[in-house]
């Protein structure tokens, strides 16, 4: 006997999975939607960092610029004012000159002797009437910063010598006694511009009088008189000078310093 099998017409076919075919295409479709505004999102916030970046960077170059011709305008207007204000043995000299031009104008100076001043470079020069003169020049710049005219004259050159002084520029805008200048106790007469101002400092010695002339920029010459405690002198108290004592002279003498 022979026995028959009939395939059954599921046998010859598979289970449909057009449900899950059609979950699985979305799958991909958010996927790929999804992945390619993650880089669309990526590449549009580095061109924003890219810009800013570049942003920064030109308010950098113009913030530059502005400091730079700041500078070189306050350096023009500093050597116009200070060229003004210096004395006749030093005429054409102005505060902000490159050490080559000072060379150029004063062929005679030379480094002053002694330890380095810390962000200074210092020149003298010795006058032919005995007077010291130091330049002190920025050392990054090699611009010229201050100058100091040393002098001695006797107590009783102190009247002429000032009046002289307020001939050529005028009623001091300032009468000072500094009682920390160094050691020494000093008066100090001001003349103040809007960018340069003169200091005439007297230190008046048991033999005699040394007088500094000392030119800056008006701020250089504030903050001087602020670290020598300065105060001003009014009425009868400005014709008594303050006088070193023979042992504030004594210990200056044997190392310490009178800077303005």
């Amino acid at each position: 006997m022979r026995f028959g099998i009939t395939p059954h017409p599921s046998w010859y076919s598979f289970p449909t999975v057009t449900g899950s075919r059609a979950t699985v295409s979305a799958a991909l479709v958010v996927l790929a939607l999804f992945g390619g505004g993650i880089w669309g999102y990526l590449a549009w916030d580095d061109h924003r960092q890219a810009e800013a970046a570049e942003q920064r960077r030109v308010e950098r170059e113009a913030a530059t610029r502005v400091r730079q011709e700041r500078a070189i305008a306050w350096v023009a207007a500093v050597q116009e004012e200070s060229k003004e204000k210096m004395p006749p043995m030093l005429a054409g000299l102005g505060l902000g000159m490159t050490l080559d031009e000072v060379r150029h104008l004063r062929p005679s100076v030379q480094p002053r002797p002694g330890p380095p001043e810390p962000g200074k470079i210092l020149l003298e020069e010795r006058l032919a009437n005995g007077a010291q003169v130091v330049y002190g020049f920025e050392a990054q710049s090699r611009r010229l910063l201050q100058i100091q005219i040393m002098s001695r004259m006797p107590v009783a050159g102190i009247a002429p010598h000032l009046a002289a002084m307020s001939e050529q520029y005028g009623r001091p805008t300032g009468i000072w006694d500094c009682p920390q200048t160094g050691g020494v106790p000093t008066r100090r007469f001001t003349w103040r511009g809007s960018e340069v101002a003169l200091a005439d400092i007297f230190l008046v010695l048991p033999g005699g009088v040394s007088v500094t002339l000392y030119i800056a920029a008006a701020d250089t010459i504030g903050e001087s008189l602020r670290i020598s405690a300065c105060h001003p002198v009014e009425g009868d108290a400005i014709a008594s000078f303050p006088v070193a004592s023979p042992e504030q002279v004594q210990a200056v003498q044997a190392g310490a310093t009178t800077a303005p």
